[in-house]
């Protein structure tokens, strides 16, 4: 991991959840804390990419002419409105 000495985080999980999560961290030859580490930072990374995938498929759509969720609001209110 880092030279650096980070605080733990004490979580409190069942021994049967604790355990498959050791098992898992033996598999990626790491500590129970080495590996939540890097299944947390996995997790935000996949987190990014789907948000970037999500932006890009609202600009696709909004170059086809498709209203956001917003726009569709406003568009609906003006009908309600006029």
């Amino acid at each position: 991991m880092s030279d650096t000495t980070q605080p733990n985080i004490v979580i409190p999980v069942q021994e049967d959840f604790h355990d498959y999560l050791q098992t898992l961290a033996i598999e990626h030859g790491q500590t129970v804390s080495e590996y939540l580490h890097y299944a947390i930072k996995e997790l935000k990374e996949r987190e990014i990419e789907e948000d970037k995938i999500w932006v890009e498929l609202a600009d696709e759509a909004k170059k086809k002419g498709i209203l956001s969720v917003e726009e569709s609001e406003r568009f609906f209110e003006r009908i309600k409105n006029a």
